[in-house]
């Protein structure tokens, strides 16, 4: 299995390319524009048009990109008004040309961080690569039909990211009695401590209850769709936090 350093790579990579092949793609258009010398010189209500060469590019591949990149930032850096998440909102300011070469540069620049490890922390990368490691064997256990094996391994790779967030926000992570907080005190004390909103914690606290009822034995309290509904959701709010 790739490292997350290594998977970080492969997509950065792959935007990279995607920017680059909607710039190379690009087609030249005779388009119409107005003579605005003449307009002046004559002032015609109905100026005549002249034609120029101009290249013209895929706006629906440019918004695909645009919302991969804004994922993929987020992923990294999380607060939305981190310069490199900036970038992004200025596409109406621009060209396309020079839009896609800002995204190619920013994503050159995110590529080079990687590279020299400095978008996470060690024990971040760490976390990641355990995290993604047993979400990988959940999701086996889930498409060989054992939904109730994973619906515990899902539910406790998420109760373990939710004690490491609350380790890098400062909240504890045991009570008076020095013994491991449960999931669902980390969930509401992160939520207490706005580490992430109400709708996050609502998610979290079915995903808690689907991995006890699984543990438990109540296995009828929930599908295998549902536990393939809590695989996805897990890893978007692990991605996301």
């Amino acid at each position: 299995m790739k490292s997350v350093n290594g998977q970080l790579l492969e997509q950065v990579n792959h935007l990279i390319a995607e920017a680059q092949n909607i710039i190379d793609s690009a087609i030249t258009e005779d388009v119409e524009v107005l003579n605005l010398a003449h307009s002046f010189q004559r002032r015609d209500r109905y100026s005549p048009k002249e034609t120029k060469k101009e290249k013209v590019y895929d706006w629906a591949r440019i918004i695909a990109l645009e919302a991969s990149v804004k994922t993929f930032m987020l992923r990294l850096h999380p607060d939305p008004e981190h310069p490199r998440n900036q970038i992004l909102v200025t596409r109406s300011k621009v060209k396309p040309l020079s839009y896609l070469r800002n995204i190619v540069a920013i994503l050159e620049s995110t590529k080079t961080d990687i590279e020299k490890g400095w978008v996470v922390s060690f024990s971040e990368l760490v976390s990641a690569e355990i995290f993604s490691d047993s979400l990988d064997a959940a999701k086996h256990l889930l498409d060989s039909g054992y939904k109730d094996a994973a619906a515990v391994l899902i539910g406790s790779t998420l109760e373990g990211h939710l004690r490491e967030l609350a380790k890098r926000n400062g909240i504890e992570t045991v009570n008076d009695k020095e013994k491991l907080l449960s999931g669902g005190a980390l969930n509401q004390a992160l939520t207490t401590s706005k580490v992430y909103d109400a709708s996050k914690n609502k998610a979290v606290t079915l995903y808690l209850d689907t991995r006890n009822d699984a543990a438990h034995g109540h296995y009828n309290k929930y599908t295998a769709p549902d536990v393939q509904q809590m695989y996805f959701g897990v890893v978007l709010f692990i991605s996301q936090t």
